[in-house]
């Protein structure tokens, strides 16, 4: 018992001394020469270098290019240096024989590392356990470290585009790498990558002795590090003939600096050993400017006098990926920019008293005090603590801000998903409404109709979410889901103005606005985080709700259990014949869920307003199944139909049309009336929206090579055009008509023959059969007018409640019905297999992110964009910028865009051709005078670049400051 006491006591004195360290700090240096050429004058370089370090027995690595390893004459000579040199070893410079490591696959990369360590390995007999790369990635860098046990990277000036003083990791000393993020030192087990990476620097007489002085500061540091490399190819003579002298120097002043010489590989052995949690963190003073360093962030300051000042705050988000973790890097090779927060504006803080240090360390937690008698600056790992000095507020997203006493607290955030206090209000509330409404109605809870819900939401579920090659979007989710965050985001800012986020000096109208509008407001009150709730919260929840209101319904037409189920799962699952055609035409048959041009039931999701419409159509369907009779129920029916003129306005014309086909004239026009007065103030007089346009899904559906395409059936419908052979094309028109029907319908073409062969059983009931009869023949005779394609919403309705006759219309015999539902379901599969893909079809990089965080913390203006012009060969998942024109940009900060999303201007009738040629003309121009002067008459604020558009003209020539800078995307600021 005494002897464990006695233990916990001095181990508790080793970690907690503020001024012992448990071993004897030194400073490891370690000598790396790189070799990158095979000629004469290298060999005599590489010969002359060798004999200059054995007098003072210094240790040296030495980089070989793949080039080299060629070369039987060099690879000869390393390989009997090092068998009879013990101090000498031997390391792999890592040159990619055709593009970039980081510009190709993951796959293509393993390929290339294997080929080049198995070169190394015929050589030698062994793996390199030290490289350098002109382009290293994370995932490279983790497969090596697996596979083939790599201890260390070295990066050296001028062969990696960006080295970690620029970019992230550590100055001056080494660090353990993120296996997520090399750039970034590892914090944690979870995060490590047992890699140590160092940073070189030029071994010369002048910068040897200033650069230990430097590196060697151990007031606070358990240990330091430095590595000095010369490039022996290209060396000069001077230099060399000075090399033995260096040796000589380092020598000389090892005692005085504890300096311990090591190879890259031995001392990296020692690191991981000695710190097997996280990367320690590092303080250094250079005269007066002091750095501070720790796997979350790294700070500068500037000392004058009893004055310290804040200079800059570079924060390490551990779960930022590193650009082509996952993928190939869509930027400049090797690039990866971390934000630079700039602290010059809270001024000096001026210290009563002298300042002086102290340190604390428990295990891996390091703590580093700057203070006087009273004030303290505290640099722990994960914040920064001010005591007793005046509160400095900092605006940032990417620093969370706490003031308790006289004490400030700054937290460097990382990117994570939060469930606070309003999340979890929203989610009680709608518990026990929930309940309520159970207990209410006294029903048994749908329990396959919510299953089938959960299922359904895998379409919406994934997009909206981080993952290794940035922010994911599946399917439409990359156009559709963002142009709906852009308008949410745009009403959480200015929720009574009207202004376009996606085109500056207009206004928005001819659109729904009721469900963007809703949102917003929710988000706002309950303080949700708007991607969680538009990708998973309203999906989960508005599915639920239909569940519910439909299994009401039911129960009115009186449905059994068996019934119910079915239309459950035709509702929600229900899919077209479109498997069956490309099965046929040898494709995969997983596919062809719109081949007839309709979208099917489980991509319901995909429209979170659609999904709001059938809410309220259920609604009204049940409240209109109890017959109301006071004014109050019929002005809450009223009030349920014209508000679905601001939500789906093919909800709407269906259900005002069918109201009056059921003879319900009155309540149609109450109906129609309070549409049209929701739907005023939001649209521009001009001509309507949808145009006469007779059987054109059905010819597209032949003619196009996306859909069922039938070149024989399109060239004769045109053949008997010309011909004038009409009773040929009235034949073909119905022969088209019935597989447009039939072929999106699928099994439910059974439901459609069940109500065309039966009695409407009471006024609700024939209701719902006019909305199923007109949404099937509204597409076929009307299109939308600048979007063709989109009218055939109408007929999404016809496909949910033909489910309620479908389940009527199957046969009770248990192998007949089972194969009729396995038809009826099947393409549906292929659907939720899309949306289960371990790469998304477009994304936001983890670098553009960032870009945008920085833009979202700007002041408010407009941001003006390159336009999407087309596709490029950028890999999957596409980055947004390349991959359809989207209103991305505004959804993400909340900024108004020039111009964005074209597609929905065009099918709003938004007028953007002037704007289009500026634009173009803007990025291509190198007419200074002009690109000035449509910055200041447009009043942009912010100018951004792509990988795919950059501007010709100089930014410091157009007055623009860098406020993003990065080998992805680049964002500018517009100087008054």
């Amino acid at each position: 018992m005494f002897k464990k006491i006695f233990t916990i006591i001095a181990l508790s004195y080793l970690f907690l001394a503020k001024s012992s360290f448990a071993f004897k700090p030194e400073t490891f240096i370690s000598v790396v020469h790189l070799v990158d050429s095979a000629d004469a004058k290298t060999l005599q370089n590489i010969k002359l270098a060798y004999q200059s370090s054995t007098p003072s027995a210094i240790f040296n690595d030495w980089l070989l290019t793949s080039s080299v390893l060629k070369s039987s004459t060099v690879s000869a000579y390393f390989k009997n240096l090092i068998a009879d040199d013990k101090l000498q070893s031997v390391g792999l410079f890592l040159e990619a024989d055709t593009l970039p490591l980081d510009k190709m696959t993951v796959e293509e990369r393993k390929v290339e590392l294997d080929s080049k360590f198995q070169e190394y390995f015929n050589i030698f007999g062994t793996y390199p356990k030290f490289v350098s790369a002109r382009v290293m990635d994370t995932k490279s860098l983790n497969y090596l470290q697996k596979k083939y046990g790599l201890l260390s990277l070295v990066l050296l000036p001028g062969q990696h585009p960006e080295i970690p003083s620029n970019v992230g990791g550590y100055n001056l000393v080494p660090y353990i790498a993120n296996n997520q993020n090399f750039f970034l030192p590892s914090s944690s087990t979870k995060n490590r990558n047992s890699v140590v990476v160092s940073e070189g620097f030029y071994l010369s007489q002048d910068s040897l002795l200033p650069r230990i002085e430097l590196v060697s500061q151990k007031k606070f540091n358990e240990f330091t590090q430095i590595t000095f490399w010369t490039n022996l190819s290209e060396e000069k003579v001077a230099n060399l003939s000075n090399l033995k002298q260096i040796y000589h120097q380092i020598k000389s002043v090892s005692d005085k600096y504890s300096l311990n010489q090591k190879s890259l590989a031995d001392f990296s052995d020692w690191y991981l050993a000695r710190y097997p949690e996280s990367t320690p963190a590092f303080y250094f003073q250079d005269k007066n400017d002091h750095l501070y360093q720790s796997p979350w962030y790294r700070l500068g300051l500037t000392q004058s006098n009893k004055q310290l000042a804040l200079q800059n705050l570079f924060v390490y988000d551990q779960k930022i990926y590193d650009p082509s973790y996952s993928i190939p890097n869509p930027g400049e090779s090797g690039v990866l920019s971390i934000p630079t927060i700039d602290l010059s504006q809270f001024g000096a803080i001026s210290l009563q008293g002298d300042l002086y240090y102290s340190r604390l360390k428990n295990f891996d937690y390091w703590k580093m005090s700057l203070k006087n008698q009273t004030e303290e600056i505290a640099l722990y790992p994960d914040s920064i603590v001010f005591k007793n000095i005046t509160t400095l507020d900092i605006k940032t997203e990417l620093v969370s801000v706490s003031n308790k006493s006289n004490q400030t607290t700054w937290t460097p955030k990382i990117t994570e998903a939060s469930f606070n206090l309003g999340t979890l209000t929203f989610f009680t509330l709608l518990f026990v409404a929930l309940a309520f409404y159970l207990k209410k109605n006294k029903t048994k809870p749908p329990y396959f109709g919510l299953a089938l819900v959960l299922i359904t939401s895998l379409v919406s579920l994934r997009s909206g979410q981080l993952y290794p090659f940035g922010l994911g979007f599946w399917g439409p989710h990359g156009h559709d889901a963002i142009f709906h965050l852009s308008l949410i985001q745009k009403f959480i800012q200015e929720p009574f103005s009207l202004s376009h986020p996606q085109i500056s000096q207009s206004i928005i109208a001819n659109y729904h606005l009721f469900f963007d509008y809703f949102s917003a407001a929710l988000v706002s009150i309950f303080n949700l985080n708007l991607q969680s709730y538009y990708f998973v919260y309203f999906p989960l929840i508005s599915g639920i709700v239909i569940v519910l209101l439909l299994n009401k319904l039911l129960n009115n037409f009186k449905f059994s259990p068996l019934q119910k189920n079915i239309t459950y799962l035709i509702a929600f699952f229900g899919s077209s014949l479109g498997f069956v055609v490309r099965l046929l035409q040898n494709h995969d048959y997983l596919t062809g869920e719109s081949a007839f041009w309709s979208n099917q039931a489980v991509s319901m999701f995909l429209n979170p307003p659609f999904v709001l419409s059938l809410i309220l159509l259920l609604s009204f369907l049940n409240l209109h199944f109890k017959k109301p009779k006071s004014l109050l129920s019929i002005l809450f029916l009223v009030l349920l139909g014209g508000a679905l003129a601001q939500i789906k306005v093919y909800a709407f014309i269906l259900l005002v049309l069918s109201l009056f086909l059921n003879r319900q004239l009155f309540l149609s026009v109450l109906v129609g009336a309070t549409g049209a007065l929701l739907s005023l103030p939001f649209s521009s007089l001009g001509s309507s929206p949808f145009i006469f346009n007779p059987l054109w899904f059905v010819r597209s559906m032949f003619e196009s090579a996306d859909r069922i395409y039938l070149a024989s059936v399109a060239s004769a419908w045109q053949v008997f055009e010309v011909n004038g052979s009409f009773s040929r094309i009235l034949i073909l028109s119905l022969a088209g008509v019935i597989v447009f029907i039939i072929g999106n319908l699928g099994v439910r073409t059974l439901g459609l023959v069940h109500l065309l062969r039966s009695r409407s059983g009471n006024n609700t009931d024939s209701l719902i059969s006019k909305i199923i009869f007109l949404s099937l023949l509204l597409p076929l005779l009307f299109t939308q007018s600048i979007n063709p394609w989109n009218s055939i919403q109408f007929l999404y309705y016809g496909l949910f409640f033909l489910s309620i006759y479908t389940a009527l219309s199957l046969p009770k015999n248990i192998i007949l019905l089972s194969v009729l539902i396995f038809i009826g379901v099947f393409g549906s599969v292929g659907t939720i297999r899309d949306y289960a893909t371990s790469n998304s079809s477009s994304r936001v990089s983890h670098i553009e992110l960032l870009g945008l965080s920085t833009l979202r913390s700007a002041p408010q203006g407009i941001v003006l964009s390159p336009l999407h012009t087309g596709r490029s060969s950028l890999s999957a998942p596409q980055p947004l910028y390349d991959y359809v024109s989207t209103a991305y940009i505004s959804a993400l900060t909340g900024k108004q865009e020039f111009l964005s999303d074209t597609i929905n201007l065009d099918i709003t009738g938004v007028d953007y051709t002037n704007k289009k040629v500026d634009v173009l003309r803007f990025y291509n121009t190198e007419d200074t005078e002009w690109a000035k002067q449509f910055l200041k008459e447009n009043n942009i604020s912010y100018v951004y670049e792509t990988p795919l558009q950059k501007i010709k003209l100089s930014p410091a020539d157009l007055n623009l400051t860098p406020i993003f800078f990065s080998g992805e995307v680049n964002i500018y600021t517009t100087k008054p």
